[in-house]
């Protein structure tokens, strides 16, 4: 919820660019599109309401509202929808309280910031008994949880406020629900917290006002110390998120105290390793006062991007406003709404009405205080499911392939897709141009997965041979046009002497870069991206063996909420089963069957929450079996038995459908609820997405006749316009690569491709640069005869590297 402060030293200075954003108008008005509706939840019977929380308390589904107040009232919550208020304690708290489950009983319990510690409040289960327990006894101002040592139990950690803010303290849960204490003096003065797994090694890092603290799995004196920003205010509201939607989670911060100065609301991108000096600060207002008590983000419009929601405290300079930042869709311009001029304190972004926008809830701090809902009536409209472009992207692929993925390899804006033995550049604009081919080192290759292995500027994609080989490719340059391979292990075995059919990347292990799971027969297994991957030989482990026929696709997600990523597929044909990850509580991988499918063969499956319960439910597909279709299997409480299947489409139902080999699982129409996507192999070949309507009632929408899919019906944002497109490859049909443009965002302004055009004479490897790095190139092949051109030295093009594509290099180094 807020943040910390660095004495240390910095020996190099800070590199950041601030933004400053014209936007700001002497009186903005609230735009059309951002609606929201004040609601009074208790008209005031609580004095000096400081601490507020969310969670699901009594266990029904919805969220729960909770209120701390430091001079009057105690600790309540407010029971949605009827926001009747319920006790949970006497006594005085202070400006923090959290909610999670705590003792590891399945319900959520209340920890909060009281006059004197921090106590925690176990729940009975339905929210209405408590038992109260102290478990720190220093003051504090704000409280952040997580399970921090990954050891499946939730830890929490604690700064103050002012001069006493200089410490840190951070508490591991032991036994009893007793935690043990380690601190650290080395911070500033000033107020704030928030815990976020900045570098996406799947544990939970520190943020503070200027730095971050690397968990590095030992004593927190001993976690690194980072810093985005060269200096700012030191008393700081912080939120994080992904602002610009690169898959990296962004700083904001808003100055906090105290009333009559001025700085400014900002976030800080992140670069893409956060360990870096490379933060850019984005400026959102220039001109905040220093009582903006809250800031957070969220895609309040539902538009696709992230926005950010601010509040001044009482104190301010009238009117305390509670402002919303809409983001414009470059996210560097936002424009300011005004949802309401009586301010508020610490608030929360919440959806307590299930329409899936975010809300928000708040109080003022000080005095007898009314406890306000701002109910978000913004909405972006459904996205219509029935406008689409269909584009044949190649029609000559050469061979029968499994892999099919997406990713922006060319740094342009655009998906370009990787499949088969190719990469394929995205022509950009309606897409509709050609999709121009490159192929990759050996024919026999598939091309599964696309992630950043190394961190550098170039693609990288895990692709995989007929005979179980598995290699990391590197685009040799920012175009695509020419890659490298190095092998990583092998299989030992290939599904249908092709590759595999079943893969995907899942932060399975905690520290580094997400996993790479691939399902052969005899053996599910991932490998680890280790820290020098070019030396190959990535570490390789086995999650079962007892898929020795038909494996087929594979899903990840946390299905038992212990904070790791568990991975579900089908066991021979029809089991259905997932395992448990080992990450958190040790051991080894364990299998949990949760159901059967009416007939062979299982082949796709996607994990999501269909029924909105908050637990993880799993879609399923059959193909080529006497009950082809699509079912979907609702989690019970308890993962480990049994799971109820449901028919969704079967022979039987209308439509009746064939073969159904492609599946994927997104929020297609944009309302908050996963939809399914799914096609047939055979009979009409048809597309499908089948709509969700909140609740796993699903409506049929037919998108194509009579085009094949066979591990196809893939969803990507191909062009950016905030819509999603669908991918798909063929098994009779193999030549073909198709592409479903998504028309539902009609005018949507799209990124100009940047030119693809050959590099600047003498640059080797294409990062607009003539250097050493080059020169290092073209003396490798010189004396050769090649025909890759500029990528091997060869800067005329004449097919052979020599003295005058030296002179070429020599005459524009530097450049």
């Amino acid at each position: 919820m807020n943040y910390l402060y660095s004495t240390f030293h910095i020996r190099h200075s800070i590199f950041y660019i601030p933004i400053i954003l014209l936007f700001l108008f002497l009186a903005p008005s609230v735009s059309a599109a951002i609606s929201f509706q004040e609601t009074i939840v208790d008209s005031g019977t609580l004095t000096d309401p400081w601490g507020k929380g969310v969670g699901d308390l009594d266990g029904d589904g919805d969220k729960d509202l909770i209120i701390g107040a430091y001079s009057g009232g105690g600790l309540v919550w407010y029971q949605n929808p009827t926001w009747t208020k319920r006790q949970i304690s006497s006594g005085t708290f202070s400006t923090d309280v959290e909610s999670s489950d705590m003792d590891n009983d399945g319900d959520l319990d209340v920890i909060a910031v009281t006059g004197s510690g921090t106590s925690l409040y176990r729940n009975n289960g339905s929210g209405t008994g408590w038992t109260s327990s102290v478990v720190a006894n220093r003051v504090m101002h704000d409280i952040e949880l997580a399970d921090f040592n990954r050891d499946g139990k939730m830890d929490f950690v604690t700064r103050n406020q002012g001069g006493d803010g200089n410490r840190g303290y951070l508490y591991l849960q032991g036994s009893n629900l007793v935690f043990s204490e380690q601190s650290r003096s080395d911070l500033s003065a000033g107020e704030g917290l928030l815990v976020k797994d900045l570098d996406a090694d799947a544990d939970p890092d520190i943020i503070l006002d200027q730095i971050w603290l690397e968990n590095n799995g030992g004593a927190l004196s001993t976690w690194p110390k980072h810093a985005y920003v060269n200096s700012w205010h030191t008393e700081t509201f912080i939120a994080a998120c992904d602002m610009n939607l690169d898959g990296r989670q962004d700083i904001i911060l808003s100055p906090s105290e105290s009333a009559g100065g001025m700085h400014r609301i900002s976030y800080f991108r992140s670069p893409i390793d956060p360990k870096s000096t490379g933060w850019t600060e984005i400026i959102v207002d220039a001109n905040a006062e220093t009582v903006h008590h809250f800031v957070g983000c969220a895609d309040f419009d539902r538009d696709g991007d992230m926005d950010i929601a601010s509040a001044e405290m009482q104190q301010g300079t009238d009117p305390d406003e509670v402002n919303l930042y809409e983001n414009q869709g470059n996210n560097t311009a936002f424009t300011k709404v005004v949802i309401s001029s009586g301010g508020s304190h610490s608030m929360r972004i919440v959806d307590t009405d299930g329409d899936g926008d975010p809300d928000l809830f708040g109080a003022n701090w000080s005095g007898t205080q009314p406890v306000k809902l701002w109910l978000n009536n913004s909405s972006a409209p459904k996205l219509t499911l029935d406008s689409w472009t269909y584009i044949n992207a190649d029609n000559s692929r050469a061979n029968q392939k499994f892999g099919l993925n997406a990713k922006d390899i060319t740094g342009d804006g655009y998906f370009d897709i990787v499949s088969g033995q190719y990469f394929y550049k995205n022509p950009g604009s309606t897409m509709t141009g050609t999709w121009s081919r490159t192929a990759f080192p050996q024919t026999n290759l598939d091309a599964l997965l696309t992630l950043d292995v190394d961190g550098d500027s170039y693609g990288d994609v895990i692709a995989m041979n007929g005979n179980g080989q598995v290699y990391w490719l590197e685009a040799a340059n920012t175009l695509g046009s020419s890659w490298t391979q190095t092998l990583i292990g092998s299989l030992g075995t290939a599904d249908e002497g092709i590759s595999s059919q079943g893969y995907l990347s899942a932060q399975l292990k905690s520290g580094g870069r997400p996993e790479i799971i691939i399902n052969v027969p005899g053996k599910l297994a991932f490998f680890e991206i280790p820290t020098n991957p070019a030396a190959g030989n990535w570490p390789q482990t086995t999650i079962t063996s007892v898929i020795t026929s038909e494996p087929e696709g594979v899903a990840a997600g946390d299905i038992d909420k212990d904070g790791d990523m568990d991975v579900a597929s089908v066991v021979n044909g029809t089991q259905v089963a997932w395992w448990s990850n080992t990450e958190i509580g040790g051991g080894t991988w364990t299998q949990h069957n949760l159901g059967t499918l009416p007939s062979i063969y299982g082949d796709r499956f996607g994990l999501a929450d269909f029924d909105g319960d908050g637990d993880l439910d799993l879609a399923a597909t059959v193909a080529n079996g006497s009950a082809n279709g699509v079912y979907w299997f609702r989690s019970p409480t308890n993962p480990t038995s049994s799971w109820t299947r449901t028919t969704l489409l079967s022979g039987s139902t209308n439509p009746a459908v064939d073969t159904m080999n492609s599946m994927d699982v997104a929020d297609m129409d944009s309302d908050g609820d996963p939809d399914i996507v799914t096609a047939e192999h055979r009979g009409n070949q048809r597309l499908f997405i089948l709509e969700n309507s909140g609740t796993a009632t699903f409506t049929v929408h037919t998108i194509s006749t009579g085009i094949e899919n066979h591990l196809g019906a893939r969803v990507f944002d191909l062009d950016s316009d905030k819509d999603l497109d669908i991918i798909g490859i063929a098994w009779d049909s193999y030549q073909n690569l198709h592409v479903w443009r998504n028309n539902a965002i009609s005018g949507s302004v799209l990124p100009t491709p940047t030119s693809t055009s050959t590099p600047k004479p003498g640059d080797a490897n294409g990062d607009g640069k003539v250097d050493f790095i080059d020169y290092a190139i073209w003396r490798l092949h010189f004396g050769q005869t090649t025909a890759n051109g500029a990528t091997d030295g060869d800067f005329n093009n004449s097919n052979y590297v020599d003295f005058v594509d030296y002179a070429i290099w020599r005459l524009n180094f530097g450049t």
